[in-house]
C-alpha cells in the first residue's frame, strides 16, 4: 500500500510506502522539496513537530497526507 502526499498548492505529489506512516513520508517530502534537506537522521526531530493534524489529514506547510492508506 502507498500513501500519497499532495501539495495543495502545486498539486504535484509524491508517493511513500506506507510502511512510514503518514507523518514521517509528509515530514520527508517537506524537507526534501522545501528545504532541499536530504539528511534523513533529523527529519524526526526538525519536521515531526511541525505537523499539524487536521481530522484525516496531516498538514505540513502546503502539504497534505491522508490518515489512511489507499
Amino acid at each position: 500500500m502507498l500513501l500519497r502526499v499532495v501539495n495543495i498548492v502545486s498539486g504535484d505529489e509524491r508517493y511513500f510506502d506506507a510502511i512510514f506512516g503518514p507523518v514521517a513520508a509528509l515530514a520527508a517530502v517537506y524537507a526534501r522539496t522545501e528545504m532541499k534537506d536530504w539528511d534523513v537522521r533529523d527529519y524526526e526531530r526538525k519536521y515531526v513537530p511541525l505537523v499539524q493534524f487536521c481530522g484525516e489529514v496531516f498538514r505540513l506547510g502546503d502539504w497534505v497526507c491522508w490518515a489512511k492508506s489507499f
